[in-house]
């Protein structure tokens, strides 16, 4: 696909992404890698968010460097995931636990959480102190099993996702 979104003749399983000249083809289970990493301040390029075969990027600038961010304004998402670029930072508390060790948390997508999202236990640092959100309803969504290094979660633990890329937002409010 063209830069101007007109097809080019070839085939590919992904979704161009726009920002600046960049281009991203990632693929579907990408999507919340990608905003994760725009949410929590990283170029998504960089450490764990896109690192699947089904996700490449392009750099259209030749004489950039890698480490370069993007390019200002953000990056062209479809309408049903720009809102997936924080706006301000989320918090939700625990609420239950399931006996298959993931929790119910009390916050959900009109709070603007999504699958996929990665949360954070508040006021942690440790790289296991993050949580993925795997199941989303309006009030509420529920997470994966917390790794086993992740500290102990009990109800009314706090967790919460940072909002860094909030310059980045599009959707309207």
């Amino acid at each position: 696909m063209s830069r101007e979104g007109r097809p080019t003749g070839r085939w590919c399983d992904a979704l161009p992404v726009w920002w600046g000249e960049r281009l991203y083809l990632l693929g579907a289970a990408d999507l919340a890698r990608f905003c994760n990493g725009i949410n929590w301040g990283d170029e998504p390029r960089s450490r764990m968010y896109l690192r699947t075969e089904t996700t490449m990027v392009r750099d259209l600038r030749m004489d950039c460097s890698v480490d370069e961010p993007p390019g200002d304004g953000g990056p062209l998402l479809p309408p049903e995931i720009a809102g997936w670029i924080l706006r301000k930072p989320v918090e939700a508390w625990a609420v239950s636990k399931f006996p298959d060790g993931s929790w119910q948390l009390d916050r959900g997508a009109s709070e603007g959480i999504y699958p996929g999202m990665r949360l954070r236990l508040f006021g942690r640092e440790e790289a296991e102190a993050f949580v993925t959100v795997h199941e989303v309803s309006a009030h509420s969504c529920i997470t994966d099993v917390p790794e086993s290094r992740c500290p102990e979660i009990v109800p009314r633990t706090h967790f919460w996702c940072n909002a860094k890329g909030a310059r980045f937002a599009t959707s309207s409010e």
